[in-house]
């Protein structure tokens, strides 16, 4: 009897130990990924009315665009995003001021936040350009990826395009062909392997010319080759034909030098021409 109830303790003791363990396992698990909810989430939890606070102050120290071009100067995610809240809140002409300042941004901090931003304000004249021409100067292979993706959603519609989509369209093939920076190259190339059916081929083509480094230049000829194209107007050819990066003449040389592509050919000749 008395072996029996030490038995009963023992397992009494075991289930109260395994209980413990689990609720323990269980708070760290939802702490766990709690934690890890705010890490990852992309977006910026912005109070509106701290925002219109310093608008106002802004405002009646009559330095709206001075307080816009200290956010984009500072180039955290932070005020990148306070600047996009304050765009959102104000009107045309202030808009406007404020806008402008997304010029001076020289991170790719908030990057995607800002392809959404243009997405949503594709229809405002006033903005989107600014915007466009922004995203487009900081873009590297993530900001590619995700243009390109929306534009592919857009194009997936079975419905022809309504003038928002087309609007929003319009800027994100502009947003490409206005990239600048070379960690953009390897994204633009594939996209570019995708063929010339792609509504923005030419734009690829464009952003690589622009670019103008070896890596961009031997993008261009891997596009021409793999595709096997041979007319000197394609936006390929014609955009090899047009570098003006001096610092890649000695890449072109060489290309000529090694190429039996006469498209190739011809374009390097054009841009030796232009450089020399």
């Amino acid at each position: 009897m008395a072996q029996s109830n030490i038995i009963k303790t023992i397992l009494i003791f075991l289930l109260a130990v395994l209980i413990i363990v689990g609720i323990i396992t269980g708070i760290a698990y939802l702490i766990n990924n709690s934690n890890k909810e705010k890490n990852t989430n992309p977006s910026f939890d912005l109070d509106e009315k701290s925002v219109q606070e310093l608008i106002s102050k802004a405002r009646n120290e009559n330095r709206i665009s001075q307080w816009g071009t200290g956010l984009a100067r500072e180039g955290s995610r932070e005020s990148i995003l306070t600047l996009l809240k304050a765009i959102e809140l104000t009107e045309r002409e202030e808009q406007q001021l404020l806008a402008r300042s997304l010029q001076v941004i020289s991170t790719s901090e908030a990057s995607l936040e800002m392809i959404d931003f243009l997405i949503i304000n594709s229809d405002n004249s006033v903005i989107a350009p600014l915007l466009r021409d922004a995203i487009a100067k900081n873009a590297g292979e993530k900001e590619v990826g995700r243009i390109y993706e929306e534009i592919l959603k857009i194009d997936s519609s079975k419905s022809p395009l309504n003038s928002e989509d087309f609007a929003t369209r319009s800027y994100l093939i502009g947003t490409i062909g206005g990239i600048q920076r070379e960690e953009a190259i390897p994204s633009l190339i594939n996209i570019g392997l995708k063929g010339t059916s792609s509504g923005i081929y030419a734009h690829i083509a464009s952003a690589l010319s622009s670019i103008g480094t070896p890596q961009a230049i031997n993008g261009l000829v891997e596009i021409i080759e793999k595709l096997k194209i041979t007319n000197n107007n394609d936006p390929m050819v014609q955009s090899l034909a047009n570098i003006k990066n001096k610092d890649s003449i000695e890449e072109l040389q060489k290309i000529r030098r090694i190429t039996n592509n006469p498209a190739i050919l011809y374009a390097v000749n054009s841009s030796l021409e232009i450089l020399q």
